[in-house]
Order: structure tokens, then C-alpha cells, then sequence
């Protein structure tokens, strides 16, 4: 849980991503391991978890944001919040953007 890839992504960033099926419950056995990760596994470029939730649904969200809700003011190396990330993308998941504009 606490080793990285060169790029510097940790186990919890890899979920983030949406990878695998059954993501919710990788990220929550990931985070019943290891509460912080949520909050202090950065990778290089300073992305939190929750910055990186580009594919995830809400219940998957919601576990990052309940683990680590002060993510959701966390800008990156490039400046951007979660939210900024989400909208830039042009995202069509209106539910994860809903929620993360209400927190």
C-alpha cells in the first residue's frame, strides 16, 4: 500500500483512476488499510486521489472525499482543484461534478 510506481502513483491514485472493476471496494479495503492514504500518497505532479477521479462514480467519490475532504480545495502542480479537473474535462458525469461543487 505505501509503495510507489517511478511516476510516484501509489496504490490509492491507481483506484482513483478507475481501474479494475469493483472499484469502490478496492478503494475502500485501501483505505481501511491505511485511513491517511487518501491524503498524504501524492504523486509527482501533487495529485491527490480525488484529483484524479476522472471515470469514477459517486459511491467512489464520496469514499476519497469522506477519507480526505479538505482534497477538495488541494490544487495540483497546475493549479486546479478536483472540481476544476472534472469540468476542464469536460466531464459527462454530472453527479460526480454536482457533488463536488456542494462540498
Amino acid at each position: 500500500i505505501g509503495l510507489s510506481t517511478m511516476s510516484g502513483f501509489y496504490p490509492i491514485h491507481r483506484a482513483a483512476l478507475g481501474d479494475g472493476r469493483e472499484v469502490e471496494k478496492v478503494i475502500e479495503f485501501l483505505l481501511m488499510q491505511d485511513p491517511a492514504c487518501a491524503s498524504k500518497t501524492t504523486n509527482q505532479h501533487h495529485f491527490l486521489p480525488l484529483h484524479l477521479v476522472y471515470d469514477l462514480n459517486l459511491t467512489a467519490v464520496q469514499l476519497l472525499f469522506d477519507a480526505y475532504p479538505e482534497a477538495i480545495c488541494a490544487n495540483n502542480e497546475y493549479g486546479r482543484t478536483p472540481l476544476e479537473i472534472q469540468v476542464g474535462r469536460n466531464s459527462e458525469n454530472s453527479e460526480v461534478i454536482s457533488f463536488l461543487e456542494n462540498q
